[in-house]
């Protein structure tokens, strides 16, 4: 009875430890290279027609990103939103050049060598 009782217990912690992990980790962002912008205009804002007649609106986004040693590469990605101007953002990007992935940082965030790639 007890081997059945730590069982479902650790049955219990295992299933719970796996839904919290793919709730919480971007898959997006797995073996990507890390690049840095900096939001100066606003993005280009694109509508498509779904199927279902719903519009789907983003916007388009076409930036110099930097990398950890301040490599400039020109990057192009999309948001679901107008992102904010001067809002500095990591870029989560694939070996093929694509932008996987993004989150907001702040400037004390971004390696030395791509701060000073922007202005203060």
């Amino acid at each position: 009875m007890k081997k059945l009782i730590i069982g479902v217990v650790v049955t219990i912690v295992l299933v719970g430890g796996m839904l919290f992990a793919l709730r919480n980790i971007n898959i997006n962002r797995i073996n990507t290279n890390h690049f840095y912008v900096q939001i100066t205009e606003d993005g280009v804002k694109t509508e498509e027609k779904l199927s279902s007649g719903e519009i789907f609106i983003q916007y388009e986004y076409s930036l110099d990103g930097y990398n950890k040693k301040g490599d400039k590469q020109k990057l192009d990605f999309t948001a679901a939103k107008q992102l904010r101007k001067d809002a500095y953002l990591q870029l989560f990007v694939n070996d093929e050049n694509t932008v996987k992935s993004y989150q907001e940082v702040k400037l004390e965030e971004i390696p030395e060598k791509a701060q000073l790639k922007f202005k203060k």
